[in-house]
């Protein structure tokens, strides 16, 4: 693959139908990232006019500030960890609300340790309607799952948007 500015020209390509679809739709997005470190950012903002439409972004790698910014509860966390589909919904929707953004997205897992090296979490929040999906990506490399991870945030951002 093709790397651009550290993103592949893969996800430099999904992040401009994203760029697109959102100015057309007249929507805007907000992200929330954790192991993604800000590649699901950085891929967004890397494309010019991404200002029409991005308005935040946050990398939460510990759990008080999921907890403090984005409003994830205490309980899910204890509960289900930082890393399961209920804690990616809860950062979706909590940097969804603190931007004043149309759509929050998520992303949470295990880059390369963790009990489950790979596992990802991806939500997506758009309304009322917040949803997670799960990913378990071979952990290659801590890169691999990083850069998996942010394409399928873009793939699903993409769907979503485009139904809306």
């Amino acid at each position: 693959m093709t790397e651009y500015s550290g993103l592949t020209s893969e996800i430099r390509a999904l992040a401009e139908a994203v760029l697109q679809t959102l100015k057309d739709t007249g929507k805007s997005v907000a992200t929330a990232e954790s192991c993604t470190g800000g590649l699901l950012s950085a891929a967004i903002t890397s494309l010019s006019g991404a200002s029409d439409v991005f308005r935040f972004g946050a990398a939460t790698y510990g759990e008080e500030f999921k907890e403090k910014l984005l409003g994830v509860s205490k309980q899910t966390l204890a509960c289900y960890t930082a890393v399961s589909a209920e804690c990616a919904k809860e950062m979706a929707r909590g940097i969804r609300d603190y931007a004043g953004a149309d759509i929050g997205v998520s992303v949470t897992g295990y880059a390369d340790t963790g009990d489950t090296p790979g596992l990802v979490f991806v939500g997506v929040c758009a309304k009322d309607e917040c949803q997670a999906t799960k990913f378990l990506f071979s952990p290659k490399s801590r890169e691999f799952v990083r850069l998996s991870a942010a394409k399928e945030a873009l793939l699903l951002l993409l769907s979503i948007v485009g139904d809306k």
